[in-house]
């Protein structure tokens, strides 16, 4: 009988869980919609002091609209001029995420090391998709310098419209961060010395 092959068997299973985790699942959406604007409203809620940012689930909940705005710019009937915005946490994400998950899923290790490589490569990317987040924050006060929130020099404008591009905003800088994270996560030494021969 023909051995399957190991690299087309993990290849099958990672696309299957891939494939069902990816699917518009109005639960899953809006549970990670939740999460990520209750996530961003305690990290960046408040920050530089007077500025503040407020994160709301958009419609559809793949969305999410943003608000930030500068306390010390007060207006007479007590509201808050603000600069707005929208992300698609789908993908800066919840996409990065599942495919993390399906990886882990797909190999070939103990139950007690998935777990272990899904609770640490959550935290891992959790932490990523904040980082992006504060680079987009920034960015969006560069952008609209009338915030008075940072001091940008022509250099820093430079290099935060950089990150906002090549990191913040680009999809093959996060897929390398999942792909790092589920190697370092799930694979031990031991696992590359058998692959070693």
């Amino acid at each position: 009988m023909k051995k399957k092959n190991p690299v087309l068997f993990f290849l099958f299973k990672a696309l299957l869980a891939f494939g069902l985790l990816s699917l518009p699942i109005k639960l899953l959406n809006v549970g990670y919609a939740n999460f990520y604007c209750k996530l961003s409203n305690s990290l960046f809620g408040t920050f530089q002091g007077t500025g503040f940012a407020k994160f709301t689930i958009a419609n559809p909940p793949s969305m999410v609209y943003i608000v930030v705005g500068n306390t010390a710019q007060k207006n007479a009937d007590g509201t808050y001029k603000a600069a707005t915005s929208r992300i698609k946490i789908r993908y800066r994400g919840y996409i990065p995420l599942i495919l993390f998950l399906s990886l882990v899923l797909a190999s070939r290790s103990s139950r007690k090391r998935k777990l272990f490589s899904s609770l640490v490569g959550f935290a891992i990317l959790s932490g990523f998709a904040m980082f992006n987040q504060w680079i987009q924050l920034v960015y969006m006060c560069e952008q609209n310098e009338w915030l008075s929130l940072f001091d940008f020099t022509p250099g820093s404008q430079k290099r935060i419209e950089f990150l906002n591009e090549n990191v913040a905003n680009y999809n093959g800088t996060t897929m390398i961060v999942v792909i790092v994270t589920w190697f370092l996560t799930t694979f031990r030494k031991s696992d590359l010395e058998k692959l070693r021969g």
